[in-house]
């Protein structure tokens, strides 16, 4: 199971969608 996905709505929720795109952007960076 993938908690991201959930951590990436409640950021969007709290700070907006650039702060949850950025999220998205350092989480694929880990992955990879």
């Amino acid at each position: 199971t993938r908690t991201t996905s959930n951590h990436i709505h409640e950021i969007e929720k709290l700070y907006g969608v650039e702060a949850a795109r950025y999220m998205i952007i350092l989480e694929s960076q880990k992955s990879s």
